[in-house]
């Protein structure tokens, strides 16, 4: 039996709301890839049914990562609501 924890990341900001610091772009993309850059990771990356994927900041960054390993497992999940 394997182990599996599931890490629920958050989505990747571009611009800082009310309090939040000015770099939080670059602290939520420095956590958000401390955690999947780890090779056993496996990455659900859920993007909005309604948007593109090409655009998809989480889609990018994932696949990114992914190329560098060995048997990687990617899961794209679209959402729509």
């Amino acid at each position: 039996m394997l182990d599996l924890t599931l890490v629920d990341l958050p989505g990747l900001a571009k611009v800082a709301v009310g309090d939040q610091p000015a770099d939080i772009e670059d602290q939520i993309r420095g956590m958000i890839l401390e955690y999947i850059a780890k090779p056993n990771c496996l990455i659900l990356a859920v993007t909005p049914a309604n948007s593109d994927l090409a655009t998809s900041d989480a889609l990018k960054v994932s696949i990114i990562l992914s190329e560098n390993k060995i048997g990687y497992g990617l899961l794209n999940l679209l959402w729509s609501v």
